[in-house]
């Protein structure tokens, strides 16, 4: 009897925080254009002062249009400096 009752309450704090992601998923996914927006705009903020971002305006990003205008695809020899300075301790 004792065990029922601590596997159940067990389950339930375990359960809680699961469902709470669950749901936040669900929810993202009713509008995954706002969702995706709203990530891209988090991750250009969270870059904005690193070298990458002030070199391609993100403080001004405010679409994914001005993303795709400010940032375009390009070759790895274009993000290597990038990538290369942090290596180099800067």
């Amino acid at each position: 009897m004792l065990r029922r009752f601590v596997q159940y309450w067990v389950g339930k704090a375990v359960a809680r925080p699961l469902h709470r992601k669950f749901a936040a998923f669900e929810a993202a996914c009713q509008d995954p254009q706002r969702t995706q927006e709203g990530l891209l705009r988090s991750i250009v903020d969270f870059h904005r002062d690193t070298d990458f971002g002030k070199d391609h305006g993100f403080d001004t990003i405010r679409t994914v249009d001005d993303y795709r205008r400010q940032v375009p695809v390009g070759p790895y020899e274009r993000l290597e400096p990038y990538i290369r300075r942090p290596r180099r301790g800067g």
